[in-house]
């Protein structure tokens, strides 16, 4: 059995390839702001989001698919182009909803510049320059839950080197970025200095009714509900191939959750890029692949624990986890949290797994199966 553990492996790795074969669309937007209240926004937009109902059964889209076209096509999948960020994309400040005004061209994916012959995939990149909304608040993006992928978010000052990213699933809205006070945009288009009228005070109801509302969010983000479901049976099938060993399930799964923090904090660090397109998918793999590799060994060889290192290496690059880092002030206190939570029901779903199994192995020949190799 020992001897199958590579070979498995090398299956894997062969899996998870052909699924890295098509890489999962992506959407990103970045805005940039200026103190004058000056708005770029960029969105860099995969064609296959709006080519297809589903865009992850298409392969990427070459450069040829664009020079094949004629001028009167070009300009139909710049307005479908177009039509789609507007659609999937709401944008705001404070409590009103802004539309940008779009200039779409053909870019390579990989540089972003402007597309040429020699390139391997298009990407369409939409472009809106313009002023805000005179309207206190923060800037906010709402991705709307018919969009195929989730978008990640750069917001920044212009100038700013540093950009944290988040990622915004679709149905959900980013938190918000503080913007420049309106006075600045006032001083500038008010150079004479004549003190425009005072904006009412917004009600003290409302301000708290806000940050209470910010306040749920933040907490409802420590748990991905995704997950919870897809962690339990993780838990049971290691509980069930161990029969029950709880303390060897244990060993497991803190594995599993340390290698998870330490990718999280070292993409909240920028010393990884931020994993979107098909790491969600690989994670979810290897994931599977370590309890199937319990089939295998009934130990705990350290094959089995750097593979579920591996698995919880990608689980935490997920995008999930940047969540996390926005608006936080000790977003590794948030992340301790959020994993504790998630060993908390895995450790319950496996207790509650032992007398079953124990059953089981006891009465049927189950434990002949599943018994440990000498």
């Amino acid at each position: 059995m020992l001897r199958a553990v590579p070979v498995f492996c090398l299956a894997l790795f062969l899996l998870a390839a052909q699924a890295g074969a098509h890489t999962v669309p992506s959407m990103v937007v970045e805005a940039e702001f200026t103190p004058e209240r000056e708005v770029v926004l960029l969105v860099n937009l995969d064609p296959r989001l709006f080519l297809s109902d589903q865009p992850t059964s298409l392969p990427p889209v070459p450069a040829s698919w664009w020079y094949q076209k004629n001028d009167t096509e070009r300009t139909e999948t710049l307005a479908r182009a177009a039509a789609y960020v507007d659609a999937q994309l709401q944008f705001r400040v404070g409590g009103s909803d802004f539309r940008g005004t779009w200039k779409v061209q053909p870019v390579d994916s990989t540089t972003v510049a402007p597309l040429a012959p020699a390139s391997g995939e298009v990407h369409l990149l939409a472009e809106h320059r313009g002023p805000l909304p005179e309207i206190a608040g923060d800037f906010k993006l709402t991705v709307a839950r018919t969009c195929g992928v989730a978008t990640l978010l750069m917001n920044a000052m212009a100038g700013a080197e540093q950009r944290q990213p988040q990622a915004v699933f679709p149905g959900e809205s980013s938190r918000g970025f503080a913007l420049p006070p309106l006075a600045a945009a006032t001083a500038k288009a008010n150079p004479s200095g004549t003190s425009p009228p005072d904006a009412p005070p917004a009600p003290a109801s409302a301000s708290t009714s806000t940050a209470g509302k910010s306040q749920a969010t933040a907490q409802s983000s420590l748990v991905p509900r995704h997950s919870l479901l897809a962690h339990a049976l993780f838990a049971i099938a290691i509980t069930v191939v161990l029969l029950g060993r709880f303390w060897s399930v244990a060993v497991v799964l803190v594995t599993f959750h340390l290698a998870a923090l330490a990718a999280a904090w070292m993409t909240w660090q920028s010393w990884l890029p931020v994993a979107l397109g098909g790491m969600p998918r690989n994670c979810w793999m290897l994931l599977g692949g370590t309890a199937l590799a319990l089939l295998l060994v009934r130990r705990i060889p350290p094959a089995l624990l750097v593979m579920a290192a591996l698995a919880g290496f990608l689980h935490g690059w997920g995008p999930w986890n940047l969540h996390l880092s926005q608006g936080v002030e000790q977003p590794l206190s948030s992340l301790f949290q959020r994993e504790g939570w998630l060993v908390l029901v895995e450790l319950v779903a496996a207790g509650l797994a032992i007398p079953a199994v124990r059953y089981l192995s006891s009465r049927t020949n189950f434990g002949t199966y599943f018994a440990t190799e000498d």
